[in-house]
C-alpha cells in the first residue's frame, strides 16, 4: 500500500521505481501471446538442470572423500581450492570453452550449487557420531549398510542446509548467467528491459527471480518436514 502511494503521489519517481499496479499491468502484458510463460520455462529448465547436475556431483564426491581416504587425500584439498574462487568469474571462461548455448549456462549453475552441497554432505558424514558406527559394526552391518543406514541419515540435516544455499546459488547464478549471451529467459527480459529503460518489465523480472527463490526454499522446509521428524528440535513450523 506504502508503495503504491509513494509511486501514485510522486514521493518515488515513477521512472525509478514502479508502482504495484504499473508491475501487474505490465505482468498481464508480457503474459500476453505466451512470452512471459516461454521465457519463464527456458529459465526454469536452466536452473533444474545445472541444480541437479551440480547437487548430484557434490553429494556423490562428498560422500566418496568423506568415507574413502584415497578419494580425500586426492580430491578434497583440490575441491576446496578450487572454492576460493568466485564463481561468477568463471561464466566467461564457460562462454570461450562451450560458446554462447545453453551449456554454459547449465554448467554455470551446477558449478555454483556444487560447492555447498560438496562442503556440507562432507561435513554432516564426518560429524556422524563414531558409537553409532562402532554400534552397526557390532549389529553386524558391512561397509554399504553403515554408509546407508547411520551414516547417510545422520548427514542429512547437514546436507539438507547445503541444500537451501545450494537453491539459492542457483537462482543467482542463473540471473548472472542470463545476462551474458542469452536470447531467452528471465534474465533475458530483464536486459533487454534495462536497454530501453522500461522498469515495470525490469520490477516484472525481479519478481519472478524472487518468485524462483521461495518455491525453492518452500521445497527445502517441505523435505525437512518430510525427511527430519525424528529430530527433538525440529518443530515443522
Amino acid at each position: 500500500m506504502l508503495w503504491q502511494v509513494a509511486g501514485s503521489t510522486g514521493v518515488v519517481p515513477a521512472d525509478t521505481v514502479s508502482t504495484p499496479l504499473e508491475v501487474a499491468h505490465e505482468f498481464v502484458r508480457v503474459s500476453e501471446g505466451g512470452v512471459l510463460a516461454d521465457n519463464v520455462l527456458v529459465s526454469l529448465r536452466r536452473a533444474i538442470l545445472g541444480f541437479v547436475l551440480g547437487a548430484a556431483l557434490g553429494v556423490g564426491f562428498g560422500v566418496l572423500t568423506s568415507t574413502w581416504r584415497v578419494a580425500d587425500a586426492a580430491l578434497d584439498s583440490t575441491f576446496r581450492m578450487t572454492q576460493a574462487i568466485p564463481w561468477p568469474a568463471l561464466l566467461p571462461l564457460f562462454i570461450l570453452w562451450m560458446g554462447l548455448d545453453e551449456l554454459p549456462k547449465v554448467v554455470f549453475v551446477a558449478t555454483a550449487t556444487f560447492f555447498p552441497m560438496y562442503i556440507n554432505t562432507y561435513a554432516g558424514i564426518r560429524d556422524v557420531d563414531m558409537k553409532l558406527v562402532e554400534a552397526g559394526r557390532v549389529l553386524g552391518l558391512n561397509r554399504w549398510g553403515i554408509i546407508t543406514q547411520i551414516v547417510f541419515p545422520g548427514a542429512v540435516p547437514s546436507i539438507l542446509v547445503g541444500l537451501r544455499y545450494a537453491l539459492i546459488y542457483a537462482v543467482m547464478s542463473l540471473v548472472i548467467a542470463e545476462q551474458i549471451g542469452a536470447d531467452s529467459g528471465i534474465g533475458y527480459l530483464l536486459a533487454q528491459a534495462q536497454q530501453y529503460i522500461q522498469t515495470p518489465l525490469i520490477m516484472v523480472a525481479i519478481v519472478l527471480y524472487a518468485v524462483m527463490g521461495l518455491a525453492a526454499d518452500s521445497l527445502v522446509r517441505f523435505l525437512e518436514r518430510v525427511l527430519l521428524p525424528w529430530r527433538r528440535n525440529f518443530t515443522g513450523e
